[in-house]
C-alpha cells in the first residue's frame, strides 16, 4: 500500500495542511515515522474515520480548515 505525505492526505481529506501534523501531535491520527518524515496509509485513514469516536474530535477537522 502507497503511504501518503501529510499535503496529500491534507488534499484528499480537503482540510488545511497543519492538520495532519495538528492530529499526529494530539495521538489522534495513526503515522508511520521515518526520521523527521510523517506518512500515512490510506486504510488506517480509513479505519480512523470509520470509528464513530472521530467525531469527538470533528471540532479539529474545522478549527484548522
Amino acid at each position: 500500500e502507497e503511504l501518503l505525505s501529510p499535503k496529500e492526505l491534507s488534499k484528499l481529506l480537503k482540510v488545511s495542511k497543519p492538520w495532519p501534523y495538528v492530529m499526529v501531535k494530539r495521538g489522534l491520527l495513526p503515522c508511520y515515522k521515518m526520521g523527521k518524515v510523517i506518512r500515512f496509509r490510506w486504510s488506517d485513514i480509513e479505519a480512523y474515520l470509520e470509528d464513530p469516536g472521530w467525531r469527538e474530535d470533528e471540532n479539529l477537522l474545522t478549527a484548522y480548515q
